[in-house]
């Protein structure tokens, strides 16, 4: 049984992994003049390869806080909110924290390129993250229930 719920966390892993590299492509595409934004997504790929589980359980927690955001899709919020206090509480290197800062405008910009389909499209994929990650944490809690 441990073995089944270990394969359902990594097909969570890859599948959060995959969605989340789907929706900074998407970004890219609308704003293939940043250069910002391809290297995020050039520095996603790599982590991707190199430690997915890392890219999900850090990406994971943060896109858990606003879980409910998120299943209501609810980007209005999004886009007012700043997340100074959580780039400032995980970051800790003052240009990286600039960087970040700087990413999530260039974010938030970008949404207005997107068509109503397509901005549909970028909530089904953020609230797929959502679903992702409570599928890894359910199997968790089942593991160390064994």
């Amino acid at each position: 049984m441990s073995k089944d719920l270990l394969a359902i966390q990594d097909k969570s892993v890859k599948n959060f992994c995959r969605t989340l590299q789907g929706i900074l492509k998407s970004m890219h595409n609308k704003n293939k003049q940043d250069m910002d934004l391809a290297e995020q997504r050039e520095h996603l790929s790599i982590g991707v390869k190199d430690a997915p589980l890392e890219i999900f359980k850090k990406a994971g927690s943060h896109i858990w806080k606003y879980r409910e955001d998120i299943y209501n899709s609810n980007v209005d919020e999004f886009l007012k909110k700043d997340y100074s206090e959580e780039i400032n509480e995980e970051v800790k290197d003052d240009v990286e924290a600039k960087k970040a800062h700087d990413l999530v405008a260039k974010i938030k910009r970008t949404w207005r390129f997107f068509n109503n389909a397509e901005k549909e499209d970028m909530i089904e994929r953020c609230q797929n993250l959502v679903r992702q990650y409570a599928i890894y944490e359910d199997a968790a809690r089942k593991i160390d229930a064994l």
